[in-house]
């Protein structure tokens, strides 16, 4: 969407797109901004996409009525507890159709941001999702969660389905977690009010309160997650809530968290890349475990750790080995299968970024720019983001894994990344290992190809 001067009319005209759309012209509209949309350009071409984006804002499938009443009633059961405290038993009741991909809601509601913030929730909900049950599994066992049975019941009807999953039994015997959440719309925002960029919910015009039940003496106006959208909004009726989130959602492009433009811009500027070279730390040492040279440019790589350094010359097809104890040189004709294995290191995006490609990024991970955190702050003209995912080891066992970039704000390339991890049950994410990265030409390449004594 191009942007506008706040006090154009085209500006002013924007939170009217969807009156307009709506046929509410002479209701809703000052004749001055309904003519203005009717005769500018700029405002039919983004009331046209508008339109579109809405007809897919919510997926829909003119085969399947049936799917696309049982996703509106959803959206309306969520919707309910705007404004209401919502702990986990409340929740609870929203598992099996959240688990289920024919009924999936890609927008924040008083339900999800529970999730968002509740690690017992999502961790139940990700029980519900790995026992692969059918949609009409799914729907049985939501009507049974309704009627609060006991875990030996839910275990019973678990085995007249052929689910050995009894996992999901013990999800009605938890208790409420201290976690309780509460969705707001705001009401109006001024253009004045910058939103907190860090948030989460920062593309949303809602305000999502966390209180945490077991640090009661430090809740406080920081434990309120702010979103506010920086265009003017007029009053919102409750009634319309579920209307202008997707409306928000269509205008920050109806794209998911994970895929915002940062992290695309990261893989992007990537590729533009010829020269890197990064050396990589494990937590609470200051001593590197290993320095890497790339260059497509020159088309070689050079590793290096406390016993060696290699350096593979992909263009002569060999491979010499430095023994930095005695420094006897090793020289090695690479074979095919080596030659394709080492080459496939040279690609973008390096391992400094967690998956190959971001189209292999899971659906379900999370973007979001860090700030207030004690972070390392000596690295100048960066801004820090996280991506986080959930992984499910071999066993069942869950693994939750941050990639944390400081990035630098005019290039969008990665100047140090960090790779964290926690298990179920873990409250805090663990360190494990820092990569720092600089972009060379390819004279500072060979200058170190020289230096090392090759």
């Amino acid at each position: 969407m191009a942007m506008t001067d706040s006090n154009s009319m085209c500006a002013q005209a924007e939170k009217y797109y969807y009156e307009y759309l709506s046929g509410q012209s002479e209701e809703g509209i000052p004749k001055k901004i309904s003519d203005h949309i009717a005769g500018c350009e700029h405002c039919q071409a983004e009331t046209n996409r508008l339109k579109d984006e809405l007809e897919t804002a919510i997926p829909t499938n003119s085969s399947k009525p049936k799917t696309d009443a049982a996703i509106t009633t959803a959206l309306g059961l969520h919707f309910a507890y705007i404004g209401t405290p919502v702990t986990c038993q409340t929740a609870r009741l929203f598992l099996p159709s959240l688990a289920d991909p024919v009924l999936k809601i890609g927008i924040p509601t008083p339900i999800t941001v529970h999730l968002d913030k509740c690690q017992q929730c999502a961790d139940d909900l990700e029980t519900i999702r790995q026992s692969n049950l059918a949609h009409k599994q799914l729907c049985q066992l939501g009507q049974l969660f309704a009627e609060k049975p006991t875990a030996h019941k839910c275990l019973t009807y678990l085995e007249e389905i052929q689910s050995p999953h009894s996992a999901i039994c013990n999800i009605l015997e938890h208790k409420d977690s201290d976690i309780v959440t509460c969705f707001k719309m705001k009401d109006s925002v001024q253009n004045s009010i910058m939103y907190n960029s860090d948030d989460m919910y920062k593309n949303w015009p809602i305000e999502v309160q966390v209180s945490d039940k077991s640090k009661p003496d430090k809740l406080s106006l920081k434990d309120k997650q702010k979103v506010l959208i920086a265009n003017s909004f007029r009053l919102i009726k409750p009634a319309a809530v579920a209307a202008v989130i997707i409306l928000v959602a269509v205008f920050m492009l109806n794209t998911p968290v994970v895929r915002a433009v940062d992290l695309g811009q990261i893989y992007k500027a990537l590729e533009q890349i010829k020269n890197v070279y990064f050396t990589t730390f494990v937590s609470g040492s200051s001593e590197s475990t290993q320095e890497v040279w790339i260059s497509q440019a020159l088309n070689v790589k050079i590793f290096k750790n406390k016993s060696q350094s290699v350096l593979w010359d992909f263009a002569n097809n060999f491979r010499k080995t430095k023994d930095l104890n005695t420094n006897s040189i090793i020289v090695t004709e690479l074979s095919n299968d080596i030659l394709t294995k080492i080459k496939k290191t040279m690609e973008v995006p390096w391992g400094l970024l967690p998956f190959e490609d971001i189209s292999a990024v899971p659906e379900d991970a999370k973007w979001q720019k860090v700030t207030g955190e004690n972070i390392d702050s000596t690295i100048v003209n960066t801004e820090i983001y996280d991506l986080t995912w959930v992984e499910k080891k071999l066993g069942g066992s869950l693994f939750y894994n941050k990639w944390r970039g400081y990035i630098d704000t005019e290039t969008k390339l990665p100047m140090r990344v960090e790779q964290w991890r926690k298990r179920t049950g873990e409250e805090e994410y663990e360190l494990l290992t820092i990569t720092k990265i600089a972009y060379l030409n390819s004279l500072e390449i060979q200058t170190t190809i020289n230096n090392t004594g090759f």
